[in-house]
């Protein structure tokens, strides 16, 4: 029996090997911080208690605002806009709990334009990063996930992975656990964004 299980933990491992490992190692360049933007003012936002307003040069190919919305719970919404004529845009949105999320700048593909990369943090805990991207294609802001079907095909619990892109380390970290029981908790380390799949952003 200790051996079907040996047997069977050192096949998943070799499966998450072949399916994480595949990916183009680069390094990604350097990460600002959206908390550097300057703050406009503070307005009261129904039905959440407080919006800050803040500005943003060059991101996805533009400039404009970010509203930071905090509402009950610590809940954290922010929403970022670019100015047209007839009205603003959202270009990107991200989201979590105060002490939980955060947003970075960083020109990944080195072209010039600098995306947008989200830590978010679902209600009930689930953590994730989002990627927002200005695409030529169709003159259109694309937003990334990981491709879910990489979890499924090695074996991993869906429910279990936990996401996160490390400033300090400049790379994605994912962290889950495999179907196999008493499985410990892998860490699995991207310096890359390339297992992303990318879709257009809607309002």
């Amino acid at each position: 029996m200790n051996k079907i299980i040996i047997a069977a933990c050192l096949t998943v491992m070799l499966v998450l090997l072949l399916v994480f490992g595949g990916c183009a190692v680069r390094d990604l360049p350097k990460t600002e911080s959206t908390s550097a933007m300057q703050v406009i003012e503070t307005l009261p936002f129904e039905p959440h208690e407080e919006a800050t307003r803040f500005e943003f040069t060059d991101i996805l190919g533009c400039s404009g605002y970010c509203l930071e919305l905090t509402g009950p719970g610590e809940q954290v919404i922010r929403r970022y806009y670019q100015p047209e004529d007839s009205r603003d845009t959202l270009i990107a949105e991200s989201f979590g709990f105060e002490g939980n999320g955060a947003d970075y700048i960083i020109d990944i593909d080195g072209d010039g334009i600098r995306e947008l990369v989200c830590n978010v943090v679902y209600g009930d805990g689930a953590e994730r990063v989002f990627v927002y991207r200005y695409s030529a294609v169709g003159d259109r802001v694309e937003v990334g996930r990981i491709d879910r079907a990489l979890f499924y095909e090695a074996g991993v619990v869906s429910r279990s992975v936990r996401e996160e892109y490390d400033p300090a380390q400049r790379a994605v970290i994912v962290r889950f656990f495999t179907a196999q029981e008493s499985a410990e908790e892998l860490v699995w380390e991207w310096s890359s964004f390339d297992n992303f799949t990318f879709t257009a952003f809607s309002e």
